[in-house]
């Protein structure tokens, strides 16, 4: 119910949230661990996903309390995880550590939903993080992937381009969300692909600009 409230919240509609999976993580030290044991799931093989950690041979979860998005492949296969606390502690986000099917510097959020739209438009646009991806999703902004928690690396672009000819960063319009698109402009060079940033009014975040003045301003 408190991953619903959060979510009600931050504005997402119910077909965004169903599109994208996302869930809840519960607060519980090892109730995935107990559901993958009764499964007879190999908890070797979960801590290698990086869906559980363990202190000695004391196994537990990884995500706990936390609104979980699932990190898919081209082909809509889960290969990892992102989740966003729902109190105040540190993380407040978490994502799938480096494992055999999820490579963070490889993988952006929102390709599969993402993939056929930036085709047709012929640009993507990059966001920093989960909920500007979504809230651009559900305003129409479907050719928009999201770097996760990173910086953008010459693989995330060698990615793009299979599916699009040009890419536009927006980024947060603070200094750092400045700095890493200005950091991520010798790339774009190095891998010979078109871009542009994308600046949007001072104090804001792309998801705070669709709610307070929405898709007319966003596509300006």
């Amino acid at each position: 119910e408190k991953a619903r409230q959060y979510i009600g919240k931050r504005g997402l509609k119910p077909e965004i949230v169903k599109s994208f999976n996302i869930g809840y993580a519960q607060s519980s030290r090892d109730g995935l661990v107990k559901l993958l044991a009764k499964k007879g799931i190999s908890l070797e093989i979960a801590e290698k996903a990086g869906l559980v950690s363990r202190k000695n041979k004391d196994f537990y979860d990884k995500f706990r309390n936390r609104v979980m998005f699932p990190i898919t492949d081209t082909r809509a296969r889960t290969i990892g995880f992102g989740g966003r606390l729902l109190n105040n502690e540190e993380p407040k986000y978490l994502n799938s550590p480096t494992s055999p099917l999820f490579k963070k510097g490889e993988v952006v959020y929102g390709m599969y939903q993402a993939k056929n739209f930036a085709s047709s438009k012929g640009f993507v646009l990059i966001v920093e993080g989960y909920f500007d991806l979504l809230m651009l999703h559900q305003y129409g902004f479907i050719n928009t992937v999201a770097t996760l928690g990173t910086a953008l690396t010459p693989n995330h672009l060698r990615k793009l381009k299979g599916y699009t000819k040009e890419v536009y960063t927006l980024f947060d319009s603070d200094t750092a969300g400045k700095a890493a698109a200005l950091k991520s402009l010798p790339l774009f060079i190095e891998e010979d692909i078109p871009a542009r940033i994308v600046l949007i009014p001072p104090g804001l975040d792309p998801d705070d600009l669709l709610k307070k003045e929405g898709t007319a301003k966003m596509a300006e």
